[in-house]
């Protein structure tokens, strides 16, 4: 389980809560998420949850463990809620976050069924996981910040 916070100025605009799991050969798994999104630090929606095995929804692959140029695989399908899938768009990259340097990071191309436009481009660290996001229509970038741990 992953919680992941999104803010604005110091306030929230989406607080997510999502499920992954890692099979024997090292693929990582995404089997839901909760999400809650913020208007003046009032919950305004749940946009965008899903739960693999309810409702039809199914679980896809977040990261390979053996990634290769070009490799499109889905990440979530859930009708009208998740419809998102990636391709490997280069290997071996290295990003610089306010929390270090990542070296051989893989960078995906990721676009949604749900959204027409660019997409984005993520950079996954390994053993962490996403460092960096790319808004292809914006330019917005957002970068990994803080990782606590704990049971």
């Amino acid at each position: 389980m992953v919680r992941d916070v999104s803010t604005v100025d110091g306030k929230p605009e989406e607080n997510t809560i999502d499920f992954f799991a890692q099979d024997k050969d090292g693929n990582v798994w995404y089997f839901g998420e909760q999400a809650q999104q913020f208007t003046d630090g009032r919950v305004t929606g749940v946009d965008g949850s899903w739960l693999g095995g309810v409702d039809g929804a199914q679980p896809g692959i977040a990261m390979l463990a053996d990634p290769m140029l070009s490799k499109t695989y889905r990440q979530e399908f859930s009708l009208g809620e998740g419809e998102d899938s990636a391709s490997v768009f280069a290997l071996n990259q290295t990003v610089t976050t306010p929390l270090g340097t990542y070296q051989k990071v893989m960078q995906t191309s990721e676009f949604s069924g749900l959204e027409p436009g660019p997409g984005e481009f993520k950079f996954y660290a390994t053993g962490v996981g996403p460092v960096k996001i790319v808004d292809l229509a914006t330019g917005e970038i957002n970068y990994l910040i803080s990782v606590t741990t704990g049971n």
